[in-house]
C-alpha cells in the first residue's frame, strides 16, 4: 500500500512536466506576399508585444563585410555575400522572365551586401543577435527565381548564435523575378522570443545570377511573450506536489507511531 501511495503523486507530477514540455512556440514566415512581407512582419511582431529595429546597410563600409558593424548583431558572410559594395544593388538582366513582381519597390540604398558580378553566385549571410529576439528578416535586391529555375533562397532561425542550437523553422522564397533592383523581404518570427540567429542561404548557380542584401529587420521582444504552463498544467503540477507532501506526512506519522509502540 505504501508503494501505491508514492506512485500516485509521482505519476501526476510526471504527467504535468511532460505536458508543460510539450508547449510549443508558434513560428511564422513572412515570404509569400512580395509586396507586403515587411509590413506583415512588423504587424506580427507588434502583435507579439515587440517592436522592430532596422539595421541599415547604408552605414556599412564597402569592402570585406565587417562582422561587428552593427551594435546588437554579428554578421558573417560567405561567397557572394561576404562583401559590401557601393550602389543600390546588382542590376542583372533577365527582365523578360515571368512571373515578375515589383516587390516592395526599388532599392535606394547607397551600399548593399553582395557583388555586382563575379564567378561566385552562391553565398550565405548569418545574423547572430546579442539578445534573443521575436523575429528577424532581410531585404533581398534583384532576386531572380522564376518558376522555370531553381535558384532557392532559404531563411532559417535558430535558438543559438551562428546557426547553432535548435532549428526553429526554415522559410523558402516565393518564386518571382525581382529585377531592376526591386526589393523582396524574407522574415521569420517565433512567439517564444528565442531567436538567437538567422541564416540566409542562396544558390544561384542555375541562372548565374547574383543578389544583394539590404536592410536587416529585428523584432525585439518585451519579455511578455515567454511561454508559460497552461492553467490545467499548473493544476496538475500542484496536485502532484500536494500528493507527495501527503505521503511524506503519512510516512512520518507511521514512523512516529512505531517508535511509541517500541517504547
Amino acid at each position: 500500500m505504501r508503494k501505491s501511495l508514492w506512485m500516485i503523486p509521482a505519476v501526476l507530477l510526471s504527467t504535468a512536466l511532460v505536458s508543460t514540455a510539450a508547449h510549443a512556440d508558434t513560428v511564422t514566415g513572412y515570404v509569400n506576399d512580395p509586396t507586403a512581407n515587411s509590413t506583415d512582419f512588423t504587424t506580427g511582431i507588434t502583435a507579439l508585444g515587440g517592436s522592430v529595429t532596422t539595421f541599415s546597410v547604408d552605414t556599412l563600409t564597402p569592402g570585406a563585410l565587417n562582422p561587428t558593424a552593427f551594435s546588437g548583431a554579428t554578421l558573417s558572410g560567405t561567397g557572394n555575400l561576404a562583401t559590401v559594395t557601393a550602389g543600390n544593388g546588382p542590376a542583372d538582366g533577365n527582365v523578360t522572365f515571368t512571373p515578375l513582381s515589383p516587390g516592395e519597390g526599388p532599392s535606394t540604398y547607397t551600399e548593399y551586401i553582395g557583388r555586382t558580378s563575379g564567378s561566385t553566385y552562391t553565398g550565405s549571410l548569418t545574423v547572430s543577435l546579442a539578445t534573443p529576439a521575436l523575429g528577424a528578416g532581410v531585404f533581398l535586391i534583384d532576386l531572380f527565381n522564376p518558376e522555370v529555375y531553381d535558384d532557392v533562397v532559404t531563411l532559417s532561425a535558430y535558438t543559438g548564435a551562428s546557426g547553432t542550437g535548435t532549428l526553429l523553422g526554415t522559410e523558402t522564397d516565393a518564386q518571382y523575378n525581382f529585377q531592376d533592383t526591386n526589393l523582396y523581404f524574407m522574415g521569420i518570427s517565433s512567439s517564444g522570443d528565442d531567436i538567437g540567429s538567422v541564416v540566409l542561404s542562396y544558390d544561384g548557380i542555375y541562372s548565374g545570377d547574383s543578389i544583394g542584401v539590404g536592410n536587416i529587420l529585428v523584432g525585439n521582444g518585451s519579455g511578455a511573450t515567454t511561454p508559460t504552463p497552461e492553467p490545467n498544467e499548473q493544476s496538475m503540477l500542484g496536485i502532484g506536489l500536494a500528493g507527495i507532501g501527503l505521503c511524506y506526512w503519512m510516512m512520518r506519522k507511521r514512523t512516529a507511531r512505531g517508535l511509541r509502540l517500541r517504547a
